[in-house]
């Protein structure tokens, strides 16, 4: 239950504004939850996985709770982004792929000798991080509204 309620703490810095452009609200946001997983809060991350494979802890979602403020801002930044006409369905599958490659970065950062971190360059450190998954991000939702053009012509 700790464990969530850090998670859910965010910086005392930590201020969305919609006087920001909506890409560097997404960066802020997914730069928030890796400095949030990352580190000494490693731990975090890893009781998150944890709870996502252990039956037994199944019905208890203690540290995932921890990430409803997070999935919330991250559906309105892609709704933001997407347009308010969007499916639920792809706005809140965005949002929770962007948590889960944040867990994942988080966990692979743990052990740089892990078999499947040596398959890739050193991970980069969080603001290089952030800015990657906000560039991937913005490419899957450009990616889906050329797509969604393309089918509904």
């Amino acid at each position: 239950m700790e464990a969530g309620r850090r998670l859910s703490d965010h910086d005392e810095g930590f201020v969305v504004s919609r006087h920001l452009p909506r890409e560097q609200t997404l960066r802020k946001l997914i730069e928030s939850l890796l400095q949030r997983l990352s580190a000494k809060r490693a731990c975090i991350a890893k009781l998150l996985a944890r709870e996502l494979l252990d039956p037994a802890c199944g019905a208890h979602t203690y540290v995932a709770s921890g990430l409803e403020r997070d999935f919330v801002l991250l559906q309105a930044a892609v709704r933001d982004l997407i347009g308010a006409d969007a499916g639920r369905e792809a706005i809140r599958l965005h949002a929770l792929s962007v948590i889960s490659e944040c867990v994942f970065y988080c966990l692979a950062g743990e052990d740089p000798d892990h078999p499947l971190t040596q398959l890739a360059v050193r991970l980069p450190n969080r603001p290089r991080l952030a800015h990657f998954l906000t560039r991937r991000l913005l490419g899957a939702l450009q990616w889906d509204g050329a797509k969604s053009e393309v089918s509904n012509p």
